[in-house]
């Protein structure tokens, strides 16, 4: 069975706090392609190293953020290490929970549009010709 694994932005975060997020959210840094980005985050927030396989993108617009969101998913084994001055919790969710996490109020913005790249298959398909 496949399970999601999201957190919970500390109460404390000036951007979405106490709403549910992906495991691993970052900014691309000049140079840097979104993978390598998306590899150092899931390692620095997770502890987690793994193949990662590129979903989807898209453009998200809440103030102030205003940005291109790049999704991965992966799949491992590894001990997850969550850092708790940016997670006040973390677990793993089936397709079902990740569909009510994304309808729900305490979603981050850009996890309801990113949860529909996780979970549709199609959609993922149809995202796979896009540059990453």
């Amino acid at each position: 069975m496949v399970r999601y694994f999201f957190n919970v932005v500390v109460p404390v975060m000036r951007l979405f706090p106490g709403c549910w997020d992906s495991s691993s959210s970052f900014h691309v840094t000049f140079g840097e392609s979104y993978e390598e980005a998306a590899r150092g985050e899931l390692k620095e927030e997770t502890g987690v190293s793994a193949a990662l396989t590129y979903l989807g993108k898209f453009m998200y617009h809440v103030p102030p953020e205003n940005e291109i969101v790049t999704v991965f998913s992966c799949r491992s084994d590894d001990a997850i290490r969550i850092d708790p001055a940016e997670s006040s919790e973390a677990s793993f969710h089936t397709r079902d929970d990740v569909n009510a996490i994304a309808a729900s109020q305490t979603a981050a913005p850009w996890l309801t549009k990113g949860c529909k790249l996780l979970v549709d298959p199609t959609i993922s398909r149809a995202n796979k010709t896009t540059d990453h």
